[in-house]
């Protein structure tokens, strides 16, 4: 099969959740021997270098650049709100970006086209024209979800305000682009049931992310467990998720546990918690290797408040045999049986108690690391979502 994949940042290196997803649908890709051409906006924020693309796939694919500038500006953000348009997507739109496809389906021929993220999405149009192929859309997330949710929480009236308008504009902006594709990959259960009932005419299929196993679990150690966040710190849902964690979990546990320790790490770690001078609080920045950061340490704690799509961390800290505290919408698009796999909290006294009864109670936190790695090597092997991908590829060119 001859695939073209459009992904809206550079998926390597894997620095945060949507790096994760595109780079394991490459490999992915890879395993199941298509020809594959990837056209990649290279941001500022994300910059694409070829050096960082796994030799494997570096050699296996054809990859297309193309220089973007999505730089939030607030005065563009603030012309936007006199016109029907999302600014947050609009940043994606660029003429360079249209000649950069163009030039590449002119020249080669494709039998499907695979979107990722809603940040393509304004391209399916050109695309299903230029090749003639069937437009596949991967959802990262419901992305007017996070803006409602964001709004919801906010206290600032103007910022309430604006991100109430955003969340409209995008709401509308994703309906509309979500019905030019043939075809919709989600990545959670949560987010499936949503596409499949507001585009009951587009086939929907729900595709987690692959997670790849480590041989073994890391082993169990005898000092006190030590508890750890690790996430990208430019997302404001994790932002609200750390300085909550900071303000009204973190406290309880200290109370009940003096010698309880936090590491808390992430890209653009803003400098205000970098300078926090609190007992038994580590923060850092970026890790060079999330994988071996989390290997070092035993319970995750994710206490997101708003967010859609699914924890990728929480998936990859599970197959390692960790123990994983999440809230509701931490675990949302995650079917973990909560107590059984993961332990789940609605409230900072709720997630506090199950960090303080892992601290106190190692073997707790050890089984349901090993009841967690088990669950996910069913769920989430490499070669059942291949097979489900492809399947599911067949079926739209079969349409």
């Amino acid at each position: 099969m001859r695939l073209l994949v459009v992904c809206n940042k550079s998926p390597f290196p894997t620095v945060d959740g949507g790096a994760v997803a595109m780079a394991a649908l490459l490999h992915l890709l890879k395993a199941l021997a298509y020809q594959v051409h990837v056209v990649i906006f290279s941001t500022r924020k994300h910059p694409f270098s070829i050096d960082n693309v796994p030799e494997t796939l570096r050699k296996s694919f054809d990859w297309h650049p193309i220089e973007l500038d999505t730089t939030i500006r607030p005065l563009a953000a603030l012309q936007h709100l006199f016109t029907g348009q999302s600014y947050i997507l609009q940043r994606f739109v660029d003429e360079e970006v249209q000649k950069k496809l163009e030039e590449v389906t002119h020249a080669y021929s494709f039998d499907l086209v695979h979107l990722e993220s809603l940040f393509t999405l304004p391209y399916a149009p050109l695309l299903k024209k230029a090749t003639g192929a069937p437009v596949i859309y991967r959802a990262h997330n419901v992305e007017h979800h996070i803006w409602q949710r964001l709004q919801r929480e906010t206290r600032q009236p103007f910022k309430k305000w604006y991100l109430l308008r955003e969340a409209k504009k995008l709401q509308q902006s994703e309906t509309y682009w979500i019905r030019q594709c043939d075809g919709i990959l989600a990545i959670s259960p949560t987010d499936t049931t949503w596409f499949a009932s507001h585009f009951p005419s587009i086939p929907t299929l729900d595709l987690p992310v692959p997670v790849t196993l480590p041989e073994e679990r890391t082993a169990a150690s005898n000092r006190l467990p030590r508890v750890f966040h690790l996430g990208a710190m430019d997302w404001a849902p994790n932002q609200a998720a750390v300085q909550w964690l900071l303000d009204a979990i973190w406290p309880r546990v200290r109370a009940a546990v003096p010698e309880a320790q936090l590491h808390l790490a992430g890209r653009h770690m803003p400098k205000r918690l970098l300078q926090q001078a609190a007992p038994g609080i580590h923060v850092q920045r970026e890790v060079p290797d999330a994988k071996a950061y989390m290997a070092q340490h035993d319970i995750l704690i994710v206490p997101l408040q708003s967010g859609s799509g699914l924890r990728i961390k929480i998936l990859e800290a599970m197959a390692m045999g960790k123990a994983v505290v999440t809230t509701p919408q931490g675990l949302a698009g995650i079917p973990a049986e909560p107590g059984a796999t993961v332990l789940v909290g609605e409230d900072a006294e709720a997630l506090a108690r199950h960090l303080i009864r892992l601290l106190q109670e190692p073997g707790i936190a050890h089984a349901l690391g090993a009841r967690a790695r088990e669950w996910v090597v069913d769920r989430y092997h490499p070669d059942t979502i291949s097979a489900q991908l492809a399947a599911f590829y067949q079926k739209q060119l079969m349409a």
